[in-house]
């Protein structure tokens, strides 16, 4: 029995989370976020619509209310206490004394909010079998799950049913359970409905249906008599409205219950832990409080941190969390350059697992020797001593010279590695893995108003309420499982595509220019069908067409240049860190471009190699080692065209690991680097668990797995069996970038590639290849015609006719007597004039001009022909008109500035909310590429092409939104940047100039993009050009930039749909 210390129970009840922390500035339990509707306020109870069950919530809230002041016992104390039993309970039948056999005092003292429980007063009395619940600790903290893998197990004396010392709990499973994989459990017997997980746990589940989409819990809408009075489609507006003021995502994974765990124990210290951090470091003010958030694991928060920039680090400006990110790692701009992370301990761990935990995220992101990574975890273990206390201060300082540590004020010493430890141990906080996705949050948020005198408090956003939003969607979910519709509504005609975004899940932002190719209406099979190729299409092909004949799509390298690779690469290269060695060559003329090794922590877990083509090696073979260098390798190996067909990886594992942690490794890599369905990358683990599952479910020490990246997709193969493929364009490339790109999973096997091929002098010679020229039909001339075009405006060059054709040798080039400007510029001249005779030709506009050395003698006209630029402007003049886009109303004119013409306008939707209107405007031949084609996929990717060359027929193409919603600048700038991110193979710096160059303009303006804010964009071969409302706001110089936000636009994962479609409708088939 507990005595009067509660020392019996103390263990437990110290488990159990904390009442929340008030915060708001009543200084009262801020009800809007609270877990479950007690916590509500009465009038977000309300607002749910359902009278039979709101009243029952409010009845228990006056209960609570008068229990507490009755006994004098603080109301919020009673209110949080009553929720962790009616959360935590398990219930079950017992036999229990007849509650109408009581006396008044004994029902009075035995019956509560929790039901009626025994006593020894009435022990005697007349038993009746009633519902009992009971507190089970541990097992209470089981995850629900909709198809559990546990379940409870009540025993109780068979004969008596009562509960003696025989009873007990079990928590037993209920099929084959991994090692690793969580117990759950479910939260009803089949008989709760979403009201009653909602009532007891603060969550539903919306997807508690059978197999004919009929709520298998019988929610009869006639008993609970809504008083509903907005339709789905404002509710749904209202909430879109909420998650966007919030910057939120759904976090109950679209649908499914958060854990019981999570929604307990993680949400109330997220929300109410209070951590407070001074707003300096220092009493002159030189290391400023930039934000602040929370290190959790598993649910539990773990310590709060706090981020401090120094005046040279100007972190409090960042706009972005790459830009945070950038500017917190700049060490060495100057001496005086310090970032500082402040750690205070909320729970009590042993001092060696956190100085692990710490440097093992360091590690991870840590280039150099791992000597430094075991100084920097004993510097902690030992700074901190056995246990590191509730309270405690851990303070580090990253500077170039490398971190120091400050417990609890006192130094405790320095490794001293340099800027590369500093920048690892900034990128465990700041980068795209952080350990404290709450901490970025809080400094991008900060960054836009000062920091107050008084700290920062690691709290809530009360822009949107939890509450709230728990309410909506609930009330839609029951609104769509019930087919309910407003009364007296008018029903509005939609498109099936509309309808289709309407019945999208409410977790999604407003405004986000991610590439989710399904979101947006394109399935996988028309991706794999598009086969679109993503350069700019060589104009020799169109060429080629012009005469009938089909471009040689083969590609081979001569003898020499194989003879110098095999030479370079001898017997193979052998990566250090592991020992594995492998093979210069595999088939298909794939050759060893680098290896490297993929670590966690201090584990070496598998050797990595890269294999690619001749072409993609020698791209780097007259290029310094650096960012420049491997920006060009990556492209060059994902570029998927005849001279690189193929990019493939080799892994050799060095560390045992089961598959499913090699797939779901491997497809946490891709995920974020491929913008088509999350179920291509579920495929791509699945065949790598299937693989490891043939050899007994465990990689061991030598298991192989090689990867084959193509513009199909990814081959994969288990030492040596093939175990399928993932079909679907854009996934090769991902895989390149998992191990190519910034991010790169294995530094090492970058620089190896690095530094094997650059300044290697490699030129690729190709193999002579003898072609069958095509038949020559009886009356053609043979001989050559040479031609200077005639177009305004284009430059005009001055053109020898070559010797006859010979046998010509392959010789390497002296690119040093070469300007690589010189050489584009002239591409693009020679691009311009084949491209004019193409049209010439079509247009039947009689004979080519002669130039000197060719047949001098020229065709008598009646007229000089009229330049065929202004002739085929003309012709788009003639027929382009403003259009008015359907779905906002908003009108655009029919022309620009510079010759440019309406392509076509459509609409940026999230869900049902018209976030901006848009429309392109590009060149007259970008248009008259349209004329003679159907509209399709292969119309959509010529003008796709056509719009992105940027030479002197299409010089520019611009892209002007109408703002719809109002939106503050960040978002918008971050939506924008989102999109062209990852199509962008250049520097991150570019994007992150482009979002500052949107947020600049709109604050300009207020800070805000109300509806009708004018943006355009205005993409060149330089860059891209901003402007807000007609003020320019400057220009984003990268090659490269430009081209990516047109494919933001206009390629298959385009983020509207609708503008594309205007495009096809307005100029295919128009003849031009």
């Amino acid at each position: 029995m507990m005595d009067d210390d509660g020392e019996y129970y103390s263990p437990y009840v110290t488990s159990l989370p904390s009442k929340p922390i008030t915060i708001n500035n009543n200084n009262n339990y801020d009800d809007e976020e609270g877990l479950t509707p007690d916590f509500w306020s009465d009038s977000i109870i309300t607002e749910l619509g359902l009278p039979s069950y709101t009243q029952q919530v409010l009845n228990r809230k006056q209960i609570i209310k008068a229990v507490a002041s009755n006994n004098n016992v603080n109301e919020s104390d009673l209110q949080w206490a009553t929720y962790l039993i009616r959360s935590r309970r398990f219930t079950t039948w017992n036999m229990v004394p007849d509650p109408s056999s009581l006396s008044e005092e004994e029902a009075e003292y035995g019956s509560g909010p929790f039901g009626t429980f025994p006593t020894i007063n009435n022990m005697k009395k007349k038993k009746v079998e009633q519902i009992q619940g009971f507190l089970v600790p541990l097992i209470d903290m089981a995850n629900h799950h909709p198809n559990p893998n546990a379940v409870m197990k009540i025993s109780v004396n068979k004969w008596t049913r009562k509960f003696d010392t025989s009873s007990s709990f079990a928590l037993r499973a209920t099929r084959p359970i991994v090692q690793g994989d969580e117990i759950t459990i479910s939260y009803g017997d089949g008989t709760s409905t979403c009201l009653e997980l909602l009532d007891k746990y603060g969550f539903f589940v919306d997807n508690n249906q059978d197999e004919n989409g009929v709520d298998d819990n019988g929610i009869d809408l006639e008993k609970l008599q809504p008083t509903w009075d907005s339709s789905v489609e404002e509710d749904q507006m209202e909430l879109d409205a909420l998650l966007a003021a919030a910057s939120m995502k759904d976090e109950d994974g679209g649908g499914i219950a958060s854990s019981k765990l999570k929604s307990i124990v993680s949400h109330f210290q997220n929300e109410y832990t209070t951590v407070n951090f001074p707003a300096t470091l220092d009493t002159e003010g030189r290391m400023k409080l930039i934000g602040s958030g929370i290190r959790e694991k598993m649910g539990v928060n773990i310590y709060g941190v706090g981020l401090y920039g120094s005046s040279q680090s100007v972190l409090s400006d960042a706009v972005s969390p790459s830009d945070l990110r950038y500017k917190a790692s700049q060490f060495d701009i100057g001496d005086g350059m310090m970032t500082s992370f402040v750690l205070e301990m909320i729970l009590q761990a042993d001092g060696k697992i956190i100085a692990e935990a710490i440097a093992d995220s360091v590690g991870i992101r840590y280039d150099g020797s791992l000597s430094d990574i075991d100084q920097l975890e004993s510097l902690i273990s030992d700074g901190i001593g056995r246990q590191a206390n509730t309270g405690m201060m851990l303070r580090f300082d990253c500077t170039k010279e490398g971190v120091a540590l400050f417990v609890d004020g006192v130094e405790r010493g320095a490794v001293r590695a340099g800027s590369g430890l500093a920048k690892a141990f900034v990128d465990v906080y700041l980068d795209n893995n952080a350990v404290s996705p709450s901490l970025i949050d809080s400094c991008i948020d900060t960054s836009s108003s000062s920091v107050a005198t008084s700290g920062v408090k690691n709290g809530i956003d009360g822009t949107a309420s939890a509450s709230r939003r728990s309410m909506l969607s609930l009330r839609i979910w029951l609104k769509r499982l019930k087919k309910w519709k407003k009364p007296d509504s008018s029903e509005v005609e939609r498109t099936d595509q509309e309808q289709q975004i309407v019945e999208e899940k409410n977790s999604i932002a407003v405004v986000d220019e991610s590439t989710e190719g399904a979101a947006n209406g394109v399935t996988s099979e028309e991706v794999a069908e598009s086969n679109v190729i993503e350069s700019t299409e060589p104009v020799e092909e169109h060429i080629q067409e012009e005469i009938g004949q089909a471009p040689e799509t083969t590609f081979a390298v001569s003898p020499k240049t194989v003879a110098d690779i095999e030479s370079k690469l001898g017997s193979g290269l052998t990566d250090k860190a592991t020992s594995v060695s492998f093979q210069p060559k595999l088939d298909d003329g794939l050759y060893l471009a680098g290896v490297g090794v993929r670590k966690k922590a201090i584990i070496n877990v598998y050797a990595a190699s890269m294999y690619t083509s001749p072409t993609a090696l020698a791209s780097v073979a007259t290029l310094s080692k650096g960012k420049d260098a491997q920006s060009a390798l990556r492209e060059s190996a994902r570029s998927f065209g005849p001279a690189t067909p193929t990019t493939s990886f080799v892994l050799e594992m060095t560390f045992k690991a089961d598959g499913k942690a090699i797939g779901e490794a491997i497809g946490e890599g891709v995920k974020p680097r491929y913008g088509g369905p999350e179920a291509d990358v579920k495929q791509l683990e699945s065949l790598i668990i299937d693989g490891v599952k043939s050899k007994g479910g465990q990689a061991t020490k030598g298991t192989i797995f090689r990867f084959d990246c193509t513009a199909e997709g990814i081959s994969v193969s288990v030492d040596g069996a093939v175990q399928g493929q993932v079909a679907c364009e854009g996934i090769g490339s991902a895989l390149v970038d998992v191990f190519m790109d910034d991010n790169a999973v294995s530094q090492q096997l970058v620089d190896s590639c690095l530094g094997t091929w650059c300044g290697s002098g490699l030129v690729i010679e190709q193999a002579e290849v003898q072609s069958i020229p095509p038949p020559i039909a009886a009356n053609q001339d043979l001989t050559p015609k040479y031609t200077e075009p005639a177009m305004a405006g284009l430059p005009q060059v001055t053109a020898t006719p070559p010797s006859p054709p010979t046998q010509v040798a392959n010789v390497a080039l002296d690119q040093s007597k070469f300007d690589s400007n010189q050489i584009a510029a002239r591409i693009r001249e020679l691009e311009a004039e084949i491209a004019a005779e193409i049209v010439r030709v079509k247009g039947g506009q009689g004979a080519p001009t002669p130039v000197a050395g060719g047949d001098q003698s020229v065709p008598e006209t009646t007229e000089p022909a009229a330049p065929v630029v202004d002739e085929k402007a003309a012709a788009v003049a003639s027929k382009v008109k403003s259009i008015k886009e359907k779905a906002t109303g908003v009108s655009f004119a029919p022309t620009l500035e510079d010759g440019l013409f309406l392509v076509g306008a459509g609409v940026r939707k999230k869900a049902i909310i018209n976030v901006y209107a848009v429309s392109m405007y590009s060149s007259a031949t970008a248009i008259a590429s349209l004329g003679s084609l159907k509209k399709g996929k292969d119309a959509q990717a010529t003008l796709r092409d056509s719009s992105r060359t940027f030479n002197a027929l299409t010089p520019k193409t611009s892209f002007v939104l109408e703002m719809t919603f109002k939106a503050d600048g960040k978002t918008i700038a971050e939506a924008i940047a989102d999109g062209v991110k990852p199509r962008h193979g250049g520097p991150a710096d570019d994007v992150v100039q482009l979002e500052n160059l949107i947020i600049e303009g709109v604050k300009s303006k207020g800070g805000q993009a109300t509806k009708g804010t004018i943006f355009r964009f205005d993409c060149s071969e330089e860059g891209i050009s901003v402007s807000v409302d007609g003020n320019m706001q400057g220009k984003v110089m990268s090659q490269g930039i430009g081209s990516a936000l047109v494919d933001v636009f206009m390629d298959n994962n385009a983020v509207s749909p609708q503008l594309v479609d205007s495009c096809m409708d307005t100029w295919c088939g128009s003849g031009l």
